[in-house]
């Protein structure tokens, strides 16, 4: 009879060991093309989306013409600052990336390192200066300076009530040329989301 309550004891202990083990998550890869929107907050989709469009729009723009026909080549861009200025945490430069990807490919601008970005370089070309065969050394003084900054800030308003919320994100972007300090484009983009969260059940 003991050794019977000793294995029954054995048995308990280690079901409530086994229902106390980790449990492997279940990963499953999403296309990029239909990230899930759980929280309303800014996602990767918002990234993509805003970039592509407001980039359409800037490059659709009759500035674009025109410098084309007063300079007879592409106009060198700097994405500058995107100031977050909404109510939660987004990677800016997640999205500053994504533009200068959009420009770039679009091949009718050029987009040069941001200051954040150019010490590397710098630091390198200096290392060739001492390092390199003659052939390959870069020169100094060579870098090929912005004609336009591309700048702009992320915005939000909330409004929710019991359960319910609606957001909108303000996109503000405008092009300043470098030299006049002319705004020769300015857009805006606006998303709102729609948010109902059920209220749990006890």
């Amino acid at each position: 009879m003991k050794k019977i309550t000793f294995l029954f004891a054995v048995s308990l202990i280690l079901l409530i060991i086994g229902s106390c083990a980790t449990v492997t998550p279940q990963v499953t890869r999403t296309n990029l093309d239909n990230i899930p929107d759980y929280s309303g907050r800014w996602n990767e989709n918002d990234n993509r989306d805003v970039s592509s469009q407001m980039t359409m729009s800037m490059l659709s723009s009759p500035w674009l013409a025109n410098f084309r026909a007063d300079e007879d080549r592409r106009p060198v861009i700097i994405v500058g600052n995107i100031r977050n200025l909404s109510s939660e945490h987004i990677e800016t430069q997640s999205f500053i990336k994504t533009i200068e990807t959009s420009i770039t490919n679009s091949g009718k601008a050029s987009v040069v390192a941001a200051s954040n970005e150019r010490e590397n370089v710098r630091d390198e070309r200096m290392e060739q200066q001492s390092y390199a065969t003659d052939e390959t050394v870069k020169a100094l003084a060579q870098e090929t300076g912005a004609d336009l900054m591309l700048q702009g800030s992320i915005k939000s308003t909330l409004d929710a009530v019991a359960g319910k919320s609606f957001i909108t994100y303000q996109i503000d972007l405008e092009l300043v040329d470098l030299e006049t300090n002319e705004k020769r484009w300015m857009d805006s983009m606006p998303i709102s989301k729609s948010i109902n969260r059920s209220k749990s059940k006890w």
